[in-house]
């Protein structure tokens, strides 16, 4: 499992800690004004689909915009699957929920549709 997590170094500016499982290499932590790690990194997250899961009624699929992509405190990509099963996604936490983020909308969109066919 790979997750980026987000402290308080100071002021206006933040750490982010690269968490790798043990086959994997580990980057230097990097300071960032942001909560978004830098694009050489990890893939930027801007401009992929996704919603917020722990809201099951109200989810619908959104494109990440900077500004939500700033509230995240840390995402991960899961090694356990999504509601369909695949690991192509990754889980970004915020105050008050969990969103799960694919590379395209129709990815998306089936996952809450396979979220939604399977709610009690």
């Amino acid at each position: 499992m790979t997750y980026w997590r987000q402290f308080s170094a100071a002021a206006g500016t933040a750490l982010l800690v690269y968490v790798a499982g043990a086959a994997e290499q580990v980057p230097t932590a990097q300071p960032s004004s942001s909560a978004q790690p830098s694009s050489s990194t990890q893939p930027s997250l801007i401009g992929r689909f996704g919603f917020n899961w722990l809201k099951p009624k109200q989810a619908r699929c959104a494109q990440i915009s900077a500004a939500l992509a700033k509230k995240f405190t840390t995402c991960e990509q899961p090694s356990e699957g999504s509601f369909t099963g695949r690991g192509d996604f990754f889980a970004c936490k915020l105050a008050g929920g969990e969103y799960m983020i694919y590379a395209t909308r129709a990815r998306c969109q089936e996952e809450i549709d396979t979220m939604r066919a399977n709610e009690p």
